[in-house]
């Protein structure tokens, strides 16, 4: 540290110290006059509040004197007297308790001798009239009289007694005050955190007291104790003063350092005499809390001194660190200057520049140039086409000149150059550099290739950009398999169970029974298409496309909505189907028909009360040559919607809010809105809140030959009978799946014989005769062994029938990849679950066919 330094910190040190100094004697001071004052304070809100008291008790005697006098005047008994004191203090009682609710208090009467009060026991040799208090009262009589405090026998509280005394009448009235009780509401002054106050008699007992150690109360036994200190303490201070507690006719207020190990700590001791009560306020603080905000300029002068100190030392530090970094700046120049391949010195207000550091290359093209003007016709040469018009813009002496007065220090690009005389261009990050070493109208601008980080970064983007396109792709399929999936298989679910109890209630109608069984079997149809499509939309490569059919419109529509029906009764509402058609085949896609009407009717059901009324209508209008136009109309008395929520209606995820208690996906409408564009038609919508709500769709769908028509009838009602005494080995690892297929195989005459995995699949195949078993239908997922894995097993198997027997895969998967599999392990045919008995007695029976015709070539040849 520096001699100048030095002295100055030596002023900083003597001037604080003086300011700390008369610092902390204010602050003594000031602390001293507000424990002073506080003492002062509530003595004297103390001797007010015992005059109210006083006063009180006084106007009460008046009272109980005239009515004593008046009884007295009846020639009453004593007894009867006394019950009437009596009844005086239990309804003067409720009154003095109001006047002075913060203070415990006890009144009590004296007549002929005898204490009158409720619930006080007295000794028979007791005489209240020789007693000191009455005694006192006996020296002021009618007036109240404050007594000495002195401590109840029985509670072992401090009291102090009010009484008024009327001689002439031989009776008293008083009032008791428990000390102990009331001092917190006596000493009502707000004190500042970590004061306490006393008040104490001429004997130093504590009559009132509001004290803590650490925020705990004081016991009774700790309260005495401390006051009796403090007295004590208090009495050689005025003695050594010339002054004695109860001697001055003046009131006194003196203050003292009270030091030692007591109690409540080290606190400053404030106190105040009265000389109407004889009674003194003490008030005591801590030396820690009056001198808190000195100890905090303290530690502050302290932290300005350690950062002083610090600072120099800094300083110092630095100055040796500076030292031995000019010594390794010239080596660290150099290691950078090396990181570049070409570095150029702009003078932007002459238009000159000089190379730093170059290439061959670059040294050879621009020789012995200075002008700045040859550097850009230069790079021109040099640099990529595309790349120029930005270089020349960015990298003109103009924009050099803005940059440097606008204190850009760093400017870059990426661009291609060529690297040599073979024109191959790379890429170069091209930077212009200013900084406060060089003058103003001077910058550096630097050539570094990076090449192969630059290749790297683009094919990274590269890889980015396809990775967020495919997540993109695969979020879509993701929320469009869960939109379809929690919408849509919950009409044909509540349609099946609704059946089922139907068939519940009607167990004895067999025709009615068919009925349901029929619609059982259209509505489970109807949810096996539903899972199709949803694994299929499923798959991130989904495609969409219509699926044409001729189909009867009107049964239809009994049939598909008939699930409504019975939701209505369910769910006491009421379902109409009207429609008015000229024809009644059509050609269209039926599923996606029963989409459309499934999500409509789903959201009249969802957003209707109880007593609603939900309609569907239909209405052919003519269309263009070989086609009509159908109009489908949805409505419903429910709780319509806001104009604000129909511009959004057929938004992803927009639901009505207003219904509480209604879920779903908000995906409904969005797939209806989408399904009726992808089939050629159009929808509208119109709804008034708590009205209603109407779709209207019109949807054009093709005529049909009826030639057509015809033959497809009547392929549908001409299933052939193929499974009849045919021995069918049957794996499958679900019992109730397993047990079904068993039974309705063998109503159709097979022989089945069932396995409930792979393994015991090809153990069975063993063990049978060879040809004896004519067809063998394999679950794909089973455990153990798998389908594809038995089907190979069997196919190895060195006998003659393994490689002929007939193989069909059932599985829930149909998808291509699923088919190729079963083909690659040798399976003949492949069959979705559930079960299609029709197509399965075609399969079986097209297999038998081809295995009969190559068996009669083969003998033949």
């Amino acid at each position: 540290m520096s001699g100048y330094g030095l002295i100055l910190f030596v002023i900083f040190l003597a001037l604080s110290g003086c300011a700390l100094y008369l610092l902390r004697s204010n602050m003594v001071n000031a602390s001293h006059q507000v424990g002073l004052q506080l003492a002062q304070r509530i003595s004297a809100s103390t001797i007010a509040a015992y005059q109210q008291e006083k006063e009180f008790v006084q106007l009460l005697s008046i009272y109980a004197a005239d009515r004593l006098t008046h009884l007295q005047q009846r020639a009453l008994p004593a007894a009867q007297i006394n019950e009437q004191l009596l009844a005086f203090i239990d309804s003067a009682q409720p009154r003095l308790a109001a006047a002075f609710p913060q203070l415990k208090l006890t009144l009590f009467a004296m007549y002929a001798g005898k204490i009158v009060a409720r619930a006080t026991p007295q000794e028979n040799n007791y005489d209240p009239t020789k007693q000191a208090w009455y005694q006192q009262a006996l020296q002021h009589p009618g007036e109240a009289v404050v007594i000495e405090p002195y401590r109840d026998l029985r509670t072992g509280s401090m009291v102090v007694t009010i009484v008024t005394a009327k001689p002439e009448l031989n009776f008293a009235l008083g009032c008791d005050i428990y000390t102990e009780f009331s001092s917190e509401q006596t000493l009502s002054s707000a004190l500042p955190p970590g004061f306490n106050a006393f008040i104490t008699d001429k004997q130093g007992n504590v009559i009132f007291n509001q004290s803590a150690i650490d925020t705990k109360p004081l016991t009774s036994i700790q309260v005495q104790a401390y006051g009796q200190e403090l007295f004590k303490a208090i009495a050689l201070h005025l003695k050594e003063s010339s002054h004695l507690p109860n001697g001055d006719t003046k009131r006194q207020c003196h203050m003292f350092a009270l030091q030692g190990s007591v109690t409540l700590g080290d606190h400053m001791v404030y106190y105040c005499q009265e000389r109407d009560a004889n009674w003194l306020t003490i008030i005591t603080a801590p030396q820690e809390e009056l001198l808190l905000n000195f100890n905090h300029v303290v530690l502050i002068f302290l932290a300005l001194i350690l950062c002083f100190s610090v600072m120099e030392g800094l300083m110092l530090w630095r100055s040796w660190r500076m030292a031995r970094q000019l010594e390794t700046n010239t080596e660290a120049l150099k290691v950078l200057a090396n990181s570049f391949q070409d570095i150029v010195r702009v003078n932007i207000q002459n238009g000159t520049f000089s190379l730093l550091r170059s290439r061959s290359y670059f040294r050879e093209l621009l020789g012995q140039k200075q002008n700045y003007a040859d550097f850009m016709q230069t790079m021109q040469r040099i640099i990529s086409p595309e790349h120029w018009p930005a270089f020349a813009r960015e990298y003109s002496l103009q924009n050099l000149e803005y940059l440097a007065t606008h204190h850009i220090r760093d400017l870059g690009h990426d661009v291609l150059l060529t690297e040599n005389s073979s024109g191959r261009y790379v890429w170069f990050n091209v930077r212009i550099l200013f900084d406060e070493s060089l003058d103003l109208n001077e910058s550096i601008i630097s050539f570094k290739q990076i090449d192969s980080e630059k290749s790297k970064a683009i094919e990274e983007h590269q890889l980015l950009k396809d990775a967020l396109a495919l997540a993109q792709r695969n979020e879509k399929a993701k929320n469009t398999f869960f939109a379809n999936m929690s919408h849509d298989m919950r009409t044909p679910l509540s349609g099946i169970l609704g059946l089922c109890q139907l068939a519940n209630a009607q167990s004895g109608n067999a025709p009615y029974l068919m009925q349901i069984v029929s619609k059982i079997n259209l509505s489970a149809r109807q949810l096996l298409l539903l899972v199709d499509d949803i694994l299929e939309v499923s798959r991130p490569d989904m495609t969409e496309s219509l699926n044409q059919e001729i189909f009867n419109l009107p049964a239809f529509l009994d049939n598909n909505l008939e699930v409504f029906r019975l939701m209505a009764a369910q769910n006491e509402r009421t379902f109409k189907l009207e429609y008015h058609l000229t024809h009644q085949q059509v050609i269209g896609d039926s599923h996606k028909l029963q989409q459309i009407l499934s999500n409509l009717l789903s959201n009249a059901f969802k957003y209707s009360h109880a007593g609603a009324t939900i309609s569907c209508s239909v209405q052919e209008v003519p269309g263009p040559s070989k086609a009509c136009q159908f109009i489908f109309e949805v409505s419903d008395n429910g709780i319509g919607m806001q104009e604000d929520f129909i511009v959004k209606l057929f938004e992803p995820y927009a639901r009505e809010q207003r219904l509480p208690g209604v879920g779903g996906t908000g995906l409904g409408l969005s797939i209806v809105h989408h399904l009726v564009s992808l089939m050629g038609g159009n929808i509208q919508v119109k709804s008034k809140p708590d009205v209603g709500t109407t779709f209207t769709i019109t949807l054009p769908f093709g005529l049909p030959k009826s030639t057509t028509l015809t033959t497809s009838a009547a392929s549908d009602l001409a299933p052939i009978q193929v499974l009849a005494g045919l021995h069918i080995l049957l794996a499958e690892d679900t019992k109730l799946n397993q047990d079904l297929a068993r039974e309705l195989l063998e109503q159709r005459g097979a022989h089945v014989q069932g396995a409930s995995n792979g393994q015991e699949a090809l153990e069975l195949f063993k063990a049978s005769k060879p040809y004896q078993i004519d067809v063998i239908l394999l679950d794909m997922r089973m455990p153990v062994m798998d389908g594809c894995a038995t089907a190979c097993a069997i196919r190895q198997l060195d006998r003659a029938d393994a490689t002929e027997v007939p193989i069909i895969a059932i599985t829930a998967n149909a998808f291509a990849e699923d088919i190729a599999a079963t083909h690659a392990a040798g399976m003949d045919a492949h069959i979705a679950k559930p079960l299609d008995f029709a197509l399965l007695e075609k399969t079986v029976a097209s297999l038998r066919a081809r295995h009969h015709t190559v068996a009669t070539k083969e003998g033949e040849q």
